[in-house]
């Protein structure tokens, strides 16, 4: 997989649907470690098979690893907009809220506190 480099491009067009209601829940009392969960299972669903045991550390940077692409992390951003209803603005798409497990649920958690 190609690294990512600098700031995420927000790419349209051919982005994969947002996931189904499935994955929709109340965004009251939302915690860092609920969210860390919610976007691992994300990752391991989507992007790894199933296998939980390939699951990233919170602090994995998806960059080093090429774990997640520029159009995953387009995948990842309608996840995290259909279950916690945020809206994730393309000046927001970079590495210090997009790069690691850990980066995304301080982004969301966050996000929630300022809405």
């Amino acid at each position: 997989m190609p690294h990512m480099r600098g700031q995420y491009s927000h790419v349209t067009g051919g982005c994969a649907e947002p996931p189904s209601g499935r994955y929709r829940m109340a965004v009251a009392n939302l915690t860092v470690a609920t969210v860390e969960s919610d976007v691992t299972a994300f990752i391991v669903e989507n992007f790894l098979f199933g296998d939980a045991s390939e699951a990233p550390a919170r602090d994995a940077s998806f960059m080093d690893t090429g774990l997640i692409d520029s159009t995953g992390i387009l995948e990842v951003v309608a996840f995290l907009e259909e279950k916690y209803e945020i809206e994730v603005d393309d000046d927001e798409l970079v590495p210090e809220n997009f790069d690691s497990v850990g980066n995304i649920a301080g982004y969301v958690v966050k996000t929630q506190e300022e809405a």
